[in-house]
């Protein structure tokens, strides 16, 4: 049976979500490096493709040091419940000092399905730490440091969401202390990126303006309804 919408009932619908979102993500990721940030000297390529290097390795055999985001597919994922959203590759090359970065901005697209067939960005600033190559293997190794929220807030009828962002699993190479990904001096790891999609906005200080996800089919409904209401 089809329920008949009224333009009486509009306004209730959109505040209280119903029609718009059955309460679970599918769609997939593309993930971009932007905005790098570093000494006068920084030396850094592939600003705005998914992989990002940075530092002069001029008299060291390694390469510059260098991230890579992978995206993924998900489907019919809950919120508040953990999913593999992509992987982050991180090469810890030998570089020169006053060449690093020292932050760079992975910004995730999320070209979601349900709900809706939105496309979202969340822009997450990692730190970028180049240590001493002194001291034990570990204390040498570099990392990048993820914060959890960005600055991105979904708004889906009355209620707030983002996209929290941890590490997870981590290859040979590399490991991971919280939201610290460090990898060994002159070599590669990956770790997995678990997102998760919460209403615990309180992390984010958004940018200006906000996102309204809302149904093509509410939207429809709502213009014919105006459209007889001016007739």
């Amino acid at each position: 049976m089809h329920k008949l919408v009224t333009r009486a009932m509009l306004p209730a619908l959109l505040a209280s979500g119903q029609m718009l979102w059955a309460g679970t993500v599918s769609g997939s990721s593309q993930g971009t490096f932007q905005n790098p940030v570093g000494a006068p000297g920084m030396v850094t390529t592939g600003v705005g493709t998914s992989t990002f290097t940075w530092g002069d390795p001029t008299g060291f055999p390694t390469g510059p040091s260098s991230l890579h985001f992978g995206g993924l597919a998900f489907n019919s994922v809950p919120t508040e419940t953990q999913f593999k959203i992509g992987a982050l590759d991180y090469f810890n090359g030998t570089v020169n000092a006053g060449t690093f970065a020292d932050t760079v901005s992975l910004v995730l697209a999320v070209d979601f399905s349900d709900p809706n067939g939105i496309t979202q960005n969340f822009a997450y600033d990692l730190q970028l730490i180049n240590t001493p190559n002194t001291g034990t293997p570990d204390e040498a190794a570099d990392y990048v440091i993820l914060p959890p929220f960005p600055d991105t807030i979904l708004q889906i009828g009355a209620q707030q969401y983002t996209l929290k962002l941890a590490f997870g699993n981590v290859t040979a190479n590399g490991f991971v202390i919280v939201n610290q990904f460090h990898v060994l001096e002159g070599q590669s790891a990956s770790a997995d990126l678990i997102g998760t999609i919460t209403s615990d906005v309180s992390g984010v200080v958004p940018e200006p303006g906000t996102l309204v996800l809302v149904s093509p089919l509410l939207f429809a409904t709502a213009l014919r309804l105006r459209r007889r209401q001016v007739r």
